[in-house]
């Protein structure tokens, strides 16, 4: 269920120092850290790893540029415990501290980079997650072609307690999700877009006996 560790190259470990204020970010050329974060990360790259994150070669490292930033929201579990069948579900989308930049090269989403917002400045606090971020891309770009959208009406949501990665948009002012991989035992199937009120009212019934060494999540 949960993405192997060796995926990233982790920075920074997250907790209660994620600032509470507005962490608004603007596009990518507006911020000189997010550029620093990509040197830092060819930086350690090299001919033995670079497959591992997603690149063909110590050359195309160097092309590599940033793509447009991904907002991340999530889905908590003490929300999802109080969750009411008929109450709003958008209302348990919370906007995380935390953006994602695909990281490009030859045309080619090859990795990415993680932002979080930590004593009220953006940092860059993991590298790599090539598997998860190219799944996402293909899946978003088919969803695109499908529903004829941009980018920007996609965001990533992230049931953390779960492992659960998904795609969300609107249609007709109702929230689709669409599971980056999906839980055949719970009818979530992945490139399977659902109703956000739907996934919810599946989850719920998870999130009230949730357990941390249940053997759904290991």
């Amino acid at each position: 269920m949960k993405p192997c560790k060796k995926e990233w190259i982790i920075l920074v470990a997250l907790a209660a120092n994620l600032s509470a204020q507005d962490s608004y970010f603007p596009r990518r050329e507006s911020r000189p850290v997010y550029w620093r974060a990509l040197a830092t990360f060819k930086g350690l790259l090299n001919e033995k790893n670079c497959t591992r994150f997603g690149f063909e070669s110590v050359e195309e490292i160097k092309t590599a540029e940033l793509g447009e930033p991904i907002q991340e929201y999530i889905i908590k579990l003490d929300q999802l415990r109080n969750y009411k069948a008929g109450s709003d579900p958008s209302l348990l989308l919370s906007r995380s501290q935390i953006v994602i930049f695909p990281v490009i090269a030859g045309n080619r989403v090859r990795s990415s980079i993680q932002f979080a917002w930590i004593d009220y400045a953006w940092k860059a606090v993991a590298f790599g997650g090539t598997n998860t971020i190219r799944t996402y891309t293909d899946m978003r770009n088919a969803l695109m072609v499908r529903l004829g959208r941009t980018e920007d009406d996609f965001f990533w949501v992230h049931v953390p307690w779960l492992g659960l990665r998904l795609i969300g948009h609107y249609e007709k002012e109702e929230i689709f999700l669409t599971p980056l991989a999906g839980i055949e035992t719970l009818g979530l199937k992945t490139g399977v877009s659902q109703p956000l009120a739907g996934i919810l009212a599946v989850l719920k019934p998870l999130a009230d006996t949730y357990k941390e060494q249940s053997p759904l999540f290991k």
